[in-house]
C-alpha cells in the first residue's frame, strides 16, 4: 500500500482520479509509466492515442471494448461549429514531432470550467486538421510539390477528413483521399499485396 501510494504522489495520479471503468493492472501500468517518464506525455507515433486520452478527459470512453472507439465517440460528440481554441507546436527536428502538451493543458482547464464537451470535442478535431495543414505546407516550402494523399486509420473519421479537405484545398493543395479501398489498416494490406505482386512479376 505504501509503494503504491508513492507512485500516486510521484506521479500525480492519486487513486480518485481513477476511472471506475479502469482496473487495478492498467491503473498501475499507467502509474508506472508516469513515475518512469516524469511526466504524463508519454510519446508515441499514433494520433490514435491523443483521441483516447481526450476522449478519457471528457469522460466519453475510458476503455475501449473495440478498436478506434474512442476516436468515434469523441467524433459522435463533437460539434462541427467549435472554433479554434487549442493549437499543437510542430518542431523543426529532421523528424517533425507535434507537442499535445499545451493541448492536453487547455482541455482540463476548459472542462474545469464546464466548456461543453461538443465544443472541446469540436476544436480538438479542428486543432488537428490545423496542424496536418501547418505540416503540409512546411512539406510544400521544402519540397516544391503541392499534392497530398490523406491515408491512415485516423482519417476514417469523417470530420477530421472534411476539415483536412476543405483547409487544404483553401490553401491550394490537390488533395487525394481514398474512396475505393480503405485508409486504415485494410488499404495498407493492400498496399502491402501490390508491391509484393509487382516484385513476384519483376
Amino acid at each position: 500500500a505504501h509503494a503504491t501510494d508513492r507512485t500516486s504522489s510521484a506521479a500525480g495520479a492519486p487513486d480518485a482520479a481513477r476511472p471506475a471503468e479502469v482496473g487495478d493492472a492498467e491503473w498501475s501500468l499507467v502509474q508506472q509509466l508516469l513515475v518512469r517518464n516524469g511526466a504524463a506525455m508519454p510519446r508515441t507515433s499514433s494520433i490514435g492515442r491523443l483521441f483516447d486520452a481526450v476522449a478519457s478527459l471528457l469522460g466519453l470512453c475510458h476503455v475501449s471494448r473495440f478498436e478506434g472507439e474512442a476516436a468515434m465517440s469523441l467524433e459522435g460528440a463533437a460539434d462541427p461549429r467549435a472554433g479554434s481554441r487549442y493549437a499543437m507546436p510542430l518542431s523543426d527536428d529532421v523528424v517533425w514531432t507535434a507537442d499535445p502538451s499545451a493541448l492536453i493543458h487547455a482541455v482540463i482547464e476548459d472542462r474545469a470550467r464546464d466548456t461543453g464537451v461538443g465544443t472541446i470535442a469540436g476544436a480538438f478535431h479542428l486543432a488537428l486538421a490545423e496542424l496536418v495543414v501547418r505540416g503540409c505546407v512546411r512539406a510544400r516550402e521544402q519540397t516544391g510539390t503541392s499534392v497530398v494523399v490523406l491515408g491512415g486509420g485516423v482519417f476514417v473519421n469523417r470530420l477530421l477528413l472534411e476539415l483536412c479537405l476543405g483547409a487544404l484545398t483553401a490553401e491550394r493543395f490537390e488533395v487525394h483521399a481514398p474512396r475505393l479501398a480503405p485508409c486504415n489498416d485494410g488499404g495498407l494490406s493492400l498496399g502491402q499485396a501490390y508491391v509484393a505482386a509487382c516484385a513476384l512479376e519483376d
